[in-house]
């Protein structure tokens, strides 16, 4: 399963990929990184492949809801982690059409995270 982290704080990138390692190297998922959501839509492209966002929602450029709102039309079954300091309306009109969907507060529990992640592979 592709795994897709977007967040403005490069440094996370870290944090993804050492609670992920091990799925990783095994190719369990496929983890990409962007820091910034503008280059996330320029890269990635239409795909049926089952999916995971895992988004900020404050970013610089464009929001987290509005990078939903672009994807679910390309990538139909998209799933979305909500990652961010404040509490969220996860009825948002720009999550309509995101089969799943769930909300994580920072600070993030990475062990917790992980356990999700998992249960959708």
């Amino acid at each position: 399963m592709r795994v897709i982290a977007l967040d403005d704080e490069i440094d996370v990138q870290v944090l993804y990929e050492h609670f992920l390692e091990e799925e990783i190297e095994s190719k369990k998922i496929d983890f990409v990184f962007f820091n910034d959501p503008k280059k996330l839509l320029e890269n990635l492209q239409a795909s049926d492949e089952k999916a995971l966002l895992m988004t900020d929602l404050r970013m610089p450029g464009l929001s987290g809801f509005e990078v939903v709102s672009e994807l679910i039309q390309r990538m139909p079954n998209l799933m979305v982690f909500v990652i961010t300091a404040l509490e969220v309306d996860m009825e948002h009109p720009k999550l309509v059409g995101v089969k799943y969907k769930k909300h994580f507060l920072k600070p993030l529990n990475f062990n917790l995270l992980r356990e999700e992640i998992l249960s959708l592979l």
